[in-house]
């Protein structure tokens, strides 16, 4: 692959494995929940991925299914319409997480000017997933609560989020 180029990947029963990304490239998947969503199309499967290790400033990566899209250190970065266990812009700046599935663990930690935005994050383990995030923007959101867990935003526009906790009288606030 060259930097610009698009690589559109099709649905698969198999995973197409681990995979690291080194060239400014559009990774482009056929999306999730097809099923529950009425999408008809052969095989009614996504592209699944392992672990996807971003390591290029630029990348983009839409409508996939992966146990892990990590893009620590390489800024301009968007990553949408993808479900994943675990998401991390940790030390990025201007990335865009939007529209995404994250099942486990969103990680920010010094990341900033962030857009993350129309995603539901859930089942959190920790208290530090979501920590030292930096004048960033964080909207229409839903996080799902395992057990406690904090937060940190310094200089952040955080709006019409909605937060909730698995654990009987425990409330969330965002």
């Amino acid at each position: 692959a060259n930097d610009g180029d698009v690589i559109m990947v099709d649905a698969s029963p198999n995973s197409y494995g681990d995979i690291e990304i080194t060239k400014k490239i559009t990774l482009q998947g056929p999306g999730f929940f097809l099923v529950a969503n009425g999408i008809a199309q052969e095989g009614q499967t996504t592209a699944e991925f392992g672990d996807i290790t971003i390591k290029k400033e630029g990348v983009k990566v839409s409508s996939i299914s992966a146990k892990r899209i990590e893009a620590n250190n390489y800024d301009k970065v968007v990553i949408t319409r993808c479900w994943s266990r675990t998401m991390s812009i940790y030390k990025t700046s201007g990335a865009i997480v939007r529209q995404n599935y994250i099942r486990w663990r969103l990680d920010t930690d010094y990341a900033t000017n962030a857009q993350i935005t129309n995603n539901i994050v859930s089942f959190f383990s920790s208290s530090d997933y979501m920590n030292g995030l930096n004048n960033s923007v964080v909207k229409y959101n839903t996080f799902i609560f395992g057990r406690a867990f904090y937060m940190s935003f310094k200089d952040c526009v955080i709006e019409y989020n909605i937060g909730t906790s698995l654990e009987s009288n425990t409330d969330a606030e965002i």
